[in-house]
């Protein structure tokens, strides 16, 4: 019965190892908290970084509708052009077909006249 150890010395061998403990509780919980505050920082950082590229989307997004807005101007005056032009394109065929008819009926005069000239001599 030699290796019964007074009470006073298991007593403090108990708060040592609850001391430890302590601490090594206390160790984790400053490492625990140093990471969430990194975690905190990254994340603020990137939610920054979000916001600046939803803005710059926004931006382009605002870009492209007006683009969109004046290329649909421009194809809608094309259109238009386009009608036009085949309006006068019409009417200059038109034109020509009755410039053709008229030159036909002035050449078919000329003979005529041609004709009643030579029987005049």
């Amino acid at each position: 019965m030699g290796s019964l150890q007074p009470v006073s010395t298991i007593k403090g061998q108990n708060l040592e190892n609850q001391l430890q403990h302590t601490l090594k509780k206390q160790n984790e919980l400053n490492k625990s908290s140093a990471e969430k505050e990194t975690l905190i920082a990254e994340l603020e950082e990137l939610d920054k970084q979000n916001q600046e590229a939803t803005q710059h989307m926004i931006m382009l997004k605002d870009q492209l509708a007006k683009q969109n807005a004046e290329a649909a101007e421009v194809i809608s005056q094309l259109k238009l052009d386009v009608k036009s032009g085949e309006k006068t394109l019409s009417m200059l065929e038109t034109e020509k077909m009755e410039m053709s008819k008229e030159v036909q009926n002035q050449k078919e005069a000329l003979n005529q006249c041609s004709l009643a000239l030579n029987d005049l001599h």
